[in-house]
């Protein structure tokens, strides 16, 4: 994708969609999670981000990218914030640990995608 001669106005939308996106799931997937169950949402947002990050490897076109920045954008609350609730219920006593460890594993992934790629 030859981003070089774009507008600023394109360039500054894929982060606008993926925190667009960001909004729209930290608002409503967390009472829906509460709701509905925290372990089908953590599914799913987790299940968002393999299209989402195949199109982002693939992909040419910045429209498709768009929508796929959006889709990360949208799992960030199931995979982050509804994970980590479900996971304080499943081991109570061991949050500090259990926090460390995903931040830890979630901030090494784009290291770990530059090495795979």
């Amino acid at each position: 994708m030859n981003l070089i001669c774009s507008s600023p106005f394109r360039l500054g939308l894929f982060a606008s969609v993926y925190f667009l996106g960001l909004i729209v799931s930290m608002v409503a997937i967390g009472p829906l999670g509460d709701i509905y169950g925290k372990s089908k949402f953590m599914w799913i947002g987790n299940l968002m981000l393999l299209p989402a990050f195949l199109i982002m490897l693939v992909s040419y076109n910045p429209n498709l990218y768009y929508v796929a920045m959006f889709a990360h954008g949208l799992s960030f609350a199931p995979k982050s914030i509804i994970a980590l609730s479900y996971m304080f219920e499943m081991v109570p006593g061991y949050e500090g640990i259990i926090t460390s460890v995903t931040f830890l594993l979630d901030g090494m992934q784009p290291i770990f995608a530059t090495i795979i790629v």
